[in-house]
């Protein structure tokens, strides 16, 4: 795993802007991971809510529209923790 961080920090630290540093990390965090979804929200202070700015396995057209207020559902959680959430969710047909 220790190889794989490395590599993941070369390839951000050679990347041309910001935005395609985040992508790089959601696609090789959500392949390390062996995950379906990556997602990075970032907080935008003055308005008080997290903003996504880079996704694997949500919709691409949410980037920079999708919001979430501060202190508020799973991403509010995460940020309060301070660390990762690993969730593995179950939908039966029969909840809906």
């Amino acid at each position: 795993m220790l190889k794989t961080l490395r590599r993941i920090i070369q390839e951000v630290a050679s990347s041309q802007d910001f935005s395609e540093a985040l992508e790089i990390i959601v696609k090789r965090v959500a392949k390390a991971m062996s995950a379906d979804a990556c997602s990075i929200f970032i907080l935008d202070r003055r308005q008080g809510e997290y903003v996504l700015m880079a996704t694997r396995g949500l919709n691409p057209d949410a980037v920079r529209k999708a919001k979430i207020p501060a202190r508020q559902g799973l991403i509010g959680l995460i940020a309060e923790r301070e660390e990762p959430i690993n969730m593995l969710m179950r939908l039966n047909i029969h909840d809906f």
